[in-house]
């Protein structure tokens, strides 16, 4: 059995009244000049030997009280859900392009990849969502369903900058399932991703380091004193650094180290907020965090 539907969820949301997802207490933002607008957008593809009615499933898991990451015990099936915005514009439609386009290649690319540059589209989603489903056809020790589940949503905007969150869950056997969140920032000038070189000035990477350990530290109860291998965290040379996961938002940068990344899959993700106010110093007056606020 096979269904597939795509549905439209939301019309006709500028982008200057989005603020922060629900994750974040930021206010709105700044109207941005782009008259940027989106509709809502899910694709619900599944496959396989017995693929019940998902609220069904939810009775008879309920019923049961036995529901698991991979679903009803009586269920045999693989779902794939995505779920984004279709950036809209009519005064700025290579921009929406360029937008949507960069959405299109992070649903489809491999959560750990950088997202790729070749055009991709809606139908690319489908054939992503066809080959999961046929891995789960052919692995012969399949006893449970799978389900894979992206979404991207827009969790900040400035007159200059775009904040986008994927996130991902999901579970094809084995212990325990998978998730994760992959944070992006995109120059709305040019659509081109925004790195922490194009906010920060030179030389930043050293005290960034040193203001994001003290928050890693406060966020985790880790007390100076003990170091973060004691306590399950592995760093390069034991040296604590931040990655390049992170959002802009309204009170300051955002990063996040998924599981497995630095630490266990049981000590789960850490995120942090450096305020801005802490890293002051190392904003580029002339860049285009200065307009974040």
């Amino acid at each position: 059995m096979s269904i597939m539907s795509v549905r439209i969820l939301l019309v006709g949301l500028m982008l200057s009244s989005v603020s922060a997802c629900s994750e974040s207490d930021s206010a709105t933002p700044k109207s941005n000049p782009y008259d940027l607008g989106f509709v809502a957008q899910e694709l619900v593809r599944e496959g396989g030997s017995n693929c019940l009615d998902p609220q069904a499933a939810q009775k008879q898991d309920g019923a049961s009280g036995q529901a698991d990451a991979g679903g009803s015990h009586d269920e045999l099936c693989a779902r794939v859900t995505f779920s984004w915005p279709e950036i809209r514009s009519a005064s700025s439609p290579e921009l929406a392009l360029k937008l949507n386009q960069y959405i299109q290649n992070a649903l489809q690319n491999s959560f750990e990849d950088e997202v790729s540059t070749t055009p991709a589209t809606v139908q690319g989603l489908e054939a992503y969502a066809n080959g999961f489903i046929e891995n789960y056809k052919q692995d012969g020790n399949a006893f449970s369903s799978w389900m894979l589940e992206r979404r991207m949503e827009i969790i900040f905007t400035t007159e200059q900058l775009i904040s986008f969150a994927l996130s991902e869950d999901g579970y094809t056997g084995g212990a325990h399932p998978f998730s994760g969140v992959n944070y992006s920032v995109i120059n709305l000038q040019t659509g081109t991703p925004v790195s922490l070189a194009d906010l920060l000035n030179p030389g930043f990477e050293a005290p960034l380091n040193v203001a994001g350990e003290k928050v890693f530290r406060r966020v985790r109860d880790i007390p100076d004193s003990e170091s973060l291998d004691e306590q399950g965290f592995s760093f390069e040379n034991s040296v604590f650094a931040l990655n390049d996961n992170f959002a802009v938002l309204k009170e300051g940068l955002r990063f996040r180290f998924n599981s497995y990344e630095v630490a266990a899959y049981a000590m789960g993700p850490t995120e942090l907020l450096l305020p801005y106010e802490d890293i002051q110093a190392l904003i580029r007056p002339d860049g285009p965090l200065g307009h974040a606020e």
